[in-house]
């Protein structure tokens, strides 16, 4: 059921050079962090940094928070545009990710159940 479920940890509208308003974000991403992998690998949802607008300074921080955090984050994507459309086709376009992957899992999920099936003398239907 997690793996229903899309994070998106949003770098949106921190203003350049504000080094507050970045501490607080990235405090902000290792505290949601710290609940997802507090629960079972297998029921954690995806993970997805978005950054918009950042400048250099702002980017470095975040490829340190990528680099701690592993492969619990399935995504980085950095866009220089910072307007409230960008991040709405940005979601669209995670949220269209993961429905295909997870169709490509449940289909390759079935083709492994069929192969199984046809090893033994049982009759397996796969919808």
């Amino acid at each position: 059921v997690a793996r229903s479920i899309v994070v998106v940890l949003l770098l949106w509208r921190v203003p350049c050079g504000d080094k507050v308003a970045l501490d607080d974000t990235i405090k902000d991403w290792r505290m949601r962090m710290a609940e997802i992998k507090h629960g079972a690998a297998g029921c954690r949802p995806y993970v997805v940094v978005a950054s918009y607008g950042a400048d250099s300074a702002q980017m470095a921080v975040v490829k340190e928070f990528l680099e701690r955090q592993g492969p619990e984050i399935e995504a980085h994507m950095a866009f220089e545009d910072s307007e409230a459309d960008a991040v709405m086709g940005t979601l669209q376009g995670v949220a269209e990710a993961v429905i295909a992957k997870q169709r490509a899992v449940r289909h390759r999920s079935g083709d492994e159940l069929v192969r199984a099936a046809s090893k033994s003398s049982a009759t397996c239907t796969c919808v």
